[in-house]
């Protein structure tokens, strides 16, 4: 008896052993994928914000000289005044308007640039499409020579276009810090860093944290539309590994519609469980796999583009490690994933009180249901 006990105590280590092995290939091949849609996304922001560091320093330059040109004119104080009175009304107004349609901006620019020539402007063809971009109209120069005599008319315009400049240089830098600042947020916050394996976790926040990693495949032609109860509280669960379960779903609904279509997630609760649903309006999985999907080593996916145990570690995640269900269904235009998490709520520790005092958790009461698209 003692013997048959041995060999089935070996049995288990090695199952566990196979296991934890699949696991860290499926996490490698997934480490893969992030990373180089990572450094993708990555490079946008940091090239942008490169060329904006490069160029804002003699931007600056440039606005000093128009600066002290200005003053050699001997503008009175009252003309001083209503100069910055008039260049922070075109700031601001840029700085709040929308984008032109590229018609429009063209139409704007020819406008400008026949006004500017007949100002005789210096380089008129370069500051037409600084003052358009910014909103500026002919409307804008009859307010100026109002303020100011004729000879300052070109000189406070060069400024503002240095100004323009600068500031559109400026907002560069700031959109590409804030950039990278979110994507390396997310990937901490994705990764659970240095935090312990169970921890008190916010479902949304690891969704949300996996919909920025996998923004390189959502942005070109997916509507990502989020449906999401906001009164589920924070569970206890592992965050690290949910977020893996996420990411495979969320991938794989992305290749189903071959990266155009509309991804779905949905999250709602009972008293006793917490559910989130990936659904896609893909082709649907073809009735001959369905019993497969969840077997290792099986992909319906080409070969080199999956491993084929996304979906299984998905599934010893969630069944196994986490002490829920998850489950689909399928048919042409329409497949949904439906994971099911126990609801264990959160320890009420001084972060949890400051989740629910920020608002977080709200009555179902409420209008609990949110709706919107990237």
């Amino acid at each position: 008896m003692s013997h048959l006990v041995f060999v089935y105590g070996a049995d288990t280590t090695e199952q566990r052993r196979l296991e934890d092995e699949l696991r860290q290939t499926e996490k490698m091949a997934a480490l893969g994928k992030l990373s180089a849609g990572l450094a993708h996304e990555l490079n946008n922001p940091s090239a942008a914000a490169g060329r904006a560091a490069s160029q804002i320093l003699e931007a600056v330059n440039l606005l000093q000289q128009a600066t002290a040109a200005m003053a050699k004119i001997g503008l009175s104080a009252d003309e001083w005044d209503g100069v910055e009175i008039w260049e922070k009304s075109v700031r601001d107004r840029h700085r709040a308007s929308l984008p032109l349609s590229p018609m429009d901006m063209s139409d704007r620019e020819e406008l400008l640039l026949d006004l500017l020539e007949s100002l005789q402007f210096p380089a008129p063809w370069e500051a037409a499409p600084v003052l358009s971009g910014a909103g500026f109209t002919t409307d804008d120069v009859a307010d100026l020579k109002t303020i100011v005599r004729e000879p300052a008319v070109n000189a406070v315009l060069v400024r503002t276009c240095r100004t323009l400049t600068v500031d559109d240089l400026a907002d560069v830098l700031a959109r590409s810090a804030e950039s990278i600042s979110t994507l390396i947020g997310a990937v901490k916050s994705y990764s659970y860093m240095d935090r312990a394996p169970v921890q008190n976790a916010d479902i949304h926040r690891g969704l949300e944290d996996t919909i920025t990693i996998l923004h390189h495949k959502l942005k070109n032609g997916i509507v990502v539309v989020r449906e999401y109860d906001r009164s589920i509280p924070l569970i206890q669960i592992n965050g690290s590994e949910l977020n893996q379960v996420w990411t495979n779903l969320i991938d794989n609904a992305a290749d189903s519609m071959n990266q155009k279509g509309t991804l779905t997630i949905r999250t709602s609760q009972t008293p006793d469980s917490v559910a989130v649903e990936i659904e896609d309006d893909g082709p649907g999985i073809p009735e001959e796999v369905k019993n497969r999907l969840f077997e290792p080593f099986f992909t319906t996916k080409d070969v080199g583009q999956g491993t084929g145990l996304g979906l299984d570690i998905a599934k010893r995640i969630v069944t196994g490690r986490s002490g829920g269900q998850i489950s689909f269904t399928s048919h042409p235009g329409r497949t949904v994933f439906v994971v099911q998490l126990p609801m264990r709520p959160a320890e009420r520790t001084d972060d949890v009180k400051a989740y629910e005092a920020r608002g977080n958790i709200r009555s179902p009461e409420a209008g609990i249901n949110v709706r919107d698209a990237v």
